[in-house]
C-alpha cells in the first residue's frame, strides 16, 4: 500500500473541520447563543420580505418603510425586527454621546415599530391593540425626531469614556431575554411572545434613557428620554398584566 503524503493528509483534516464547522453555524442562528451585539452584525446580511438584503437598512431609512407591512406570519415580524435592531451603523457612529444613543436607540425603535404592527393585524383583544397603535404612533414620531437631530447642527453633546461600549451591552442584555421564534405562531402564542418580549425590549429601552440622562448635555435628547421612561415604564406595567391574564 502506498502512504500517503502529511500535507495531503493536512488538507483533507482541514477541509473535513471546515465542512463541520459549516454545518454547526446555520443561517438564522441568533446571537443568544454566545454571540455579542458587535459579532452578530456580521452575520446579518439576510435577504427579507422587504428590503433585500438587511444591510440596506440602516439608521436614516425612513421610518416610512417599517409602517403597513404585510408578512406571512407573527414570527417574520418577530425576525425581522431583530434584524433591523441589529442592523450595521457603525459607519455613522463618532464619539459624540448623543450621536452613540440615538444609533442604537432609532432601530431599538424600529424593532418595536414593525412588531406591534404584527399584533395589531392579528389581535383581537382591543386594550392590547390600542397599547401597539400607541406604542406605533410614539415611536414614529419619536424616530423622526431622532434622525432630524442626529444629521442636524443642533446635535451638541459631551463625550463620555466608554458610552458606546455601555449601549452594546445594554442592548446585548435585552436581546439576550428575548425570544426569536423558528416556527410560525397561532394569535395566542403570537400575543403572549409580543408581550413577553417587548416588556423586555421596553426595559432595555428604559435603562438606555436613564444611562444618557445620568450624562448626556443635549436639552432636546434630555426631554426626549424623560419622555421615554415615563412612558416606557407605565406600558411596561400595562403589558405586565396583560401577560399575567393570559397565563392564569
Amino acid at each position: 500500500m502506498k502512504k500517503m503524503n502529511i500535507g495531503k493528509i493536512s488538507l483533507l483534516i482541514t477541509a473535513i473541520l471546515l465542512v463541520g464547522c459549516s454545518a454547526l453555524n446555520k443561517p438564522g442562528d441568533s446571537h443568544m447563543d454566545g454571540q455579542t451585539h458587535m459579532e452578530t452584525e456580521s452575520h446579518m446580511k439576510m435577504d427579507t420580505h422587504m428590503h433585500g438584503e438587511i444591510d440596506s437598512v440602516d439608521v436614516f431609512t425612513p421610518v416610512e418603510e417599517f409602517l403597513n407591512l404585510e408578512l406571512d406570519n407573527y414570527k417574520d415580524y418577530e425576525v425581522y425586527g431583530h434584524r433591523v435592531m441589529m442592523a450595521d451603523n457603525s459607519k455613522y457612529i463618532t464619539k459624540n454621546t448623543g450621536n452613540i444613543f440615538m444609533n442604537y436607540m432609532i432601530p431599538h425603535h424600529e424593532g418595536a415599530i414593525i412588531t406591534a404592527q404584527g399584533i395589531i393585524l392579528i389581535t383581537e383583544d382591543e386594550e392590547l391593540k390600542t397599547l401597539c397603535e400607541g406604542i406605533v404612533t410614539s415611536q414614529v414620531r419619536e424616530v423622526k425626531e431622532m434622525q432630524q437631530l442626529l444629521s442636524s447642527k443642533r446635535l451638541i453633546d459631551n463625550e463620555v469614556k466608554g458610552f458606546e461600549q455601555l449601549m452594546v451591552k445594554l442592548m446585548d442584555e435585552m436581546m439576550a431575554e428575548m425570544v426569536i421564534p423558528e416556527d410560525n405562531l397561532n394569535k395566542k402564542e403570537a400575543e403572549t411572545l409580543f408581550l413577553s418580549n417587548m416588556i423586555d425590549h421596553h426595559k432595555g429601552g428604559v435603562r438606555m434613557a436613564e444611562e444618557y440622562l445620568k450624562v448626556g448635555k443635549n436639552s432636546s435628547l434630555i426631554e426626549l428620554n424623560k419622555h421615554i421612561v415615563t412612558t416606557q415604564n407605565k406600558e411596561i406595567e400595562i403589558m405586565e398584566r396583560l401577560l399575567g391574564n393570559r397565563q392564569i
